[in-house]
């Protein structure tokens, strides 16, 4: 995609903005044939920054997947990540930063905890809920893993980035991703500083499409 076209849809983009694509796409062709036009003509703004990846790196649910959309505007107030503050919730825990910032499975995460028959994990129930309309061809909203958050910021250039871009708050924001029994993992949104928090603790939350 040349920079005048990326630039054509930030300027459409500040018309009606819903929220922010980060692309894992290949190439700038691929970054063309992989945006959905219903996002562009609805107003999402597609940063210049681009990472460059190979196709279905996005989430691990889906080999076609090329790319993260973030919404704009954040859930409606804080939330605990899991009704329970000691639990095991996924099958697989991440006991690492580098292990939680390999976890690309941001919609498997979110499946798992929405359905989960013992708990409830108000953080992903948000992300999955939330009210803006998805565009045709995208993923549900999902609540982005750890892997996610990182590839998101990589795209924006920086973690200050991505705030300035998104619109983030001055704290932590939950991921998907479990660390253990007690704990899961969040992510302030400025740095590259990732922390484990007691599960039954709130943060802010942001959902996530993948397209």
């Amino acid at each position: 995609m040349k920079t005048k076209n990326i630039l054509k849809a930030m300027a459409a983009a500040m018309l009606m903005p819903a929220m922010m694509l980060t692309t894992a796409c290949s190439s700038d062709d691929d970054l063309a044939n992989s945006t959905p036009d219903n996002i562009i003509k609805k107003g999402y703004e597609v940063p210049v920054t681009v990472s460059a990846t190979r196709q279905g790196d996005a989430d691990a649910s889906s080999a076609t997947y090329k790319g993260l959309a973030l919404a704009l505007a954040d859930v409606s107030g804080a939330k605990a990540w899991c009704s329970q503050t000691s639990a095991n919730c996924l099958t697989n825990q991440k006991s690492s930063e580098p292990a939680a910032k390999g976890d690309m499975a941001g919609i498997a995460n979110t499946d798992a905890l929405c359905s989960h028959a013992s708990h409830t994990h108000a953080a992903a129930s948000a992300a999955r809920d939330y009210s803006v309309t998805r565009p045709d061809g995208t993923s549900a909203w999902f609540l982005p893993s750890a892997g996610q958050w990182h590839k998101m910021a990589n795209a924006a250039g920086s973690y200050a980035n991505l705030k300035t871009n998104a619109g983030l708050q001055n704290y932590y924001y939950w991921t998907s991703s479990e660390n253990d029994y007690y704990r899961a993992w969040k992510v302030e949104d400025d740095q590259d500083h990732w922390l484990m928090d007691h599960k039954d603790y709130e943060n802010y939350v942001r959902a996530c499409l993948a397209f």
